[in-house]
């Protein structure tokens, strides 16, 4: 094959090879793991000696310019393990033997877990190719271990500390990079008080939030002066302060994020009165080009600030009714989901019909139900098609109102006319 331009998403590493194979001509290859790594796979139907043997005697992709091998991101507490680090150690080396024009490697794996040999690897990398590029957030037991070890090389790589809740030690995560930093997203994200000095974060257009649980808050101080570059920040915060709700997890500045599109914002605060909601619509007033916003409890103090930028928002969590007087805040609304308990079919048309009538931008409406059979003894697909009629018969443009239902989720769709 002729193809020079190659990125994949692979299970195993043997698949991989598979590949390569049969594109000997690459000169740009980026390799994404899934999020089930297949070793299972490799371990039983290709022993480690045998991943050798191919790999030293695969056919030399001698036109390599570039490598990149990551992991996708995870949101959830687990972690990318087992990562095959030593075939794709294994890899790397040959394709460096085997060529003399690979100069530039990037390697990026979120949330993995740390060892010695690994780390030796990527230090002996960082002094081999023209361009090492990497990142990775490592689950550790003990923090100072590794950080006694960043030093040593402290001209090349900085850390920044997931640290959470010293009640809950059991999570903890060191996110090492090499220097300048290089890559658009950041994890772990606590405040900028946590970040060295030495690093400049303007490549950063991806910004996740920590993921252990926090008895301390979280800032944003200074957050547009370090990453004023942003697009996205996606926030899974979790706070242990059941006790005191009055105390805010949010430090806020002045500072104004002019291009921001994405914001996430997923609070497990216990109490509906913490001041955390209060102080959403605060930081939302500094996204001036908020487009997409995701959120969480119900009802949202959100709903009823401004929102004149927001083209989609995604509130699956709270409840359709809180949504009548929407047109007043989104107007500008194209995507909205939705969580609803379905009771009858006039109250679900109702809504509808007043979202898309004064909502002209509006086209679609994805509503998860909290139940697929309703409080009448009626399945929601039933209901659903009840009111889909009524709509459509209110007047001309609603005609072309459609509707999908499958697991549990009913969409409606406005065609164009």
């Amino acid at each position: 094959m002729d193809l020079i331009d190659l990125d994949i998403c692979i299970p195993s590493m043997v698949h991989l090879l598979k590949i390569v194979e049969r594109t000997p001509n690459l000169q740009r290859l980026s390799a994404t793991f899934a999020y089930h790594f297949d070793e299972r796979y490799d371990s039983e139907n290709y022993p480690y000696t045998y991943f050798d043997m191919i790999t030293t005697n695969f056919r030399p992709l001698i036109n390599l310019k570039y490598l990149s091998f990551s992991t996708k991101p995870i949101n959830s507490i687990k972690i990318n393990d087992p990562l095959p680090f030593d075939q794709i150690q294994l890899f790397i080396d040959q394709c460096y033997l085997k060529t003399t024009i690979l100069r530039k490697v990037n390697l990026k794996f979120d949330y993995i877990i740390f060892n010695e040999n690994l780390w030796s690897t990527i230090v002996r990398y960082k002094n081999t190719f023209d361009h090492f590029n990497f990142y990775a957030s490592f689950m550790v037991n003990d923090k100072a271990s590794i950080i006694k070890i960043i030093p040593s090389h402290n001209d090349h790589f900085d850390y920044h500390i997931e640290d959470g809740d010293p009640l809950h030690a059991y999570t903890r995560f060191v996110h090492i990079y090499s220097l300048p930093f290089a890559f658009d997203t950041l994890h772990g994200f606590i405040s900028c008080s946590e970040l060295s000095s030495r690093s400049s974060f303007l490549n950063v257009r991806y910004l996740y939030s920590t993921r252990t649980l926090l008895a301390r808050p979280i800032s944003f101080e200074l957050l547009t002066t370090r990453m004023p570059n942003l697009i996205s920040i996606d926030c899974d915060f979790s706070f242990y302060h059941d006790c005191n709700t009055k105390t805010s997890q949010l430090i806020l500045d002045q500072g104004i994020f002019n291009y921001i599109r994405f914001f996430r914002f997923m609070s497990y605060c216990s109490s509906k009165k913490c001041v955390c909601f209060t102080q959403l619509p605060q930081l939302l007033d500094r996204m001036p080009r908020l487009q997409c916003l995701i959120t969480f409890d119900d009802p949202p103090e959100y709903a009823w600030h401004p929102l004149p930028p927001i083209q989609r928002l995604d509130s699956r969590r709270c409840d359709f009714i809180s949504f009548y007087n929407l047109s007043e805040h989104a107007p500008h609304l194209s995507t909205l989901f939705v969580y609803y308990t379905i009771s009858s079919v006039r109250e679900l048309s109702d809504i509808l019909s007043s979202l898309y009538m004064r909502i002209p931008s509006l086209k679609l409406v994805s509503i998860k139900v909290s139940r697929t059979y309703c409080s009448n003894g009626s399945y929601y697909e039933e209901i659903a098609k009840q009111a889909l009629v009524q709509v459509q018969n209110m007047n001309k443009r609603l005609r072309h109102l459609t509707l999908k239902c499958d697991y549990g989720i009913a969409e409606f769709f406005l065609r164009d006319m």
